[in-house]
């Protein structure tokens, strides 16, 4: 608001001073006293030497306009408002108080002294909306800047609730696993160094009947041990996920963070036995469909992609199809181009369709579950 006060007061000033054309030097002296008046007000910290210093320069003005010159009553409207102003917020109030200079005296200048007076409310008027509007916005802008840091601090703790429900849960897998292996493997080791010991004395004695009863100890400690490496299999898998259970779901994240960070919808099929490819084809169809779903982002401009998977008698069928402008003339890049270097590798083929949308189909061998390949 206080720069509204000084720009309407600077204007009032170089009109009255275009306009007086006698008494400079007393003329500017006086000015010079209202303009460190003014100055004085917004130096000032306390209200109380405001409306001391407001009043003052008011004073000036009408002792100016009564024996100097009537032309310092345009600047009474601005300190007016600026004094009603530090009383009480109401514009109403001191566009009534401006209206009664030109009730009591009768000049010239009361048309310019209305007109600057008019001027005046609509400059304050608009500087006070402008002035709440200004104020909410701050407000708003501290409540979601409070709401962000309450919000940063529930996802802060959420992540830490997070890295410790993982962290506990490997603890207890590998405790899990750790308890598992001491109580099925660990007591039949122990118990076989026992009576491999044993076997070890009575093999080395010369008795045949302590010669049998060593081969006796060792053909059961065989028979334990077998058993033990057979528990470590059975713990073995039952902690190791599959094959196709890694495969599919390091597709399904990367298409979920894919449709997450970009404004493309994709999904995902598949049909068959996914437990027939193996891990270097898994490497493949997953790092060209990470390949295909780039060139897609950069040139197709499509809404979705679809992404299926087909494991059929002889060959799995990745393909990752979008919706995008396609292509008529195909100019292989890097990345196709290393998309079939990679599939070529594993002895298969990539087919390139641009004609509807754009397509990517990848064909990798499998083994004959019968007859090998």
């Amino acid at each position: 608001m206080e720069n509204w006060f000084i720009i309407t007061k600077l204007a009032v000033l170089v009109y009255c001073a275009l306009r007086y054309a006698g008494g400079v030097s007393v003329v500017v002296l006086l000015l010079l006293l209202y303009v460190s008046l003014n100055i004085a007000v917004y130096i000032a910290k306390e209200k109380k030497w405001h409306r001391i210093l407001l009043a003052a320069s008011l004073l000036l003005l009408i002792v100016c306009a009564q024996y100097l010159n009537f032309l310092f009553i345009l600047l009474i409207p601005v300190n007016l408002y600026e004094f009603v102003l530090t009383y009480r917020q109401d514009l109403r109030l001191a566009a009534v108080l401006t209206v009664l200079p030109p009730l009591i005296i009768s000049h010239e200048l009361i048309l310019e002294y209305l007109l600057v007076s008019l001027l005046s409310y609509v400059i304050y008027d608009q500087a006070s909306s402008m002035a709440q509007r200004l104020n909410l916005l701050t407000t708003e802008n501290d409540e979601m800047r409070n709401r962000i840091d309450r919000l940063r601090g529930r996802l802060h703790k959420d992540e830490e609730y997070e890295r410790q429900l993982k962290y506990s849960s490997q603890l207890e897998e590998r405790n899990k696993l750790a308890q598992e292996i001491h109580d099925r493997v660990g007591h039949a080791i122990s118990g076989s160094l026992i009576q491999l010991e044993a076997a070890k004395f009575l093999l080395a004695s010369d008795l045949t009947n302590n010669k049998e009863q060593g081969l006796t100890i060792l053909g059961n400690v065989i028979g334990v041990l077998r058993k033990g490496m057979e528990s470590i299999r059975e713990t073995l898998r039952n902690i190791k996920p599959s094959v196709e259970q890694l495969g599919i779901n390091r597709v399904k994240l990367l298409l979920d963070e894919f449709s997450a960070s970009h404004p493309v919808k994709t999904t995902l099929m598949h049909s068959g036995n996914l437990e027939r490819i193996s891990h270097t084809q898994w490497k493949v169809i997953y790092d060209n469909i990470y390949e295909a779903l780039t060139n897609a982002l950069k040139y197709s401009q499509a809404t979705t992609i679809a992404v299926k998977l087909d494991v059929l008698n002889t060959l799995v069928k990745g393909e990752v199809r979008d919706n995008g402008i396609g292509v008529h003339t195909l100019k292989k890049g890097l990345g196709l181009v290393g998309m079939e270097e990679r599939t070529q590798s594993s002895g298969g083929k990539v087919i390139i369709d641009g004609t509807n949308g754009f397509s990517v189909i990848t064909l990798l061998p499998l083994e004959d579950e019968n007859h090998g390949h």
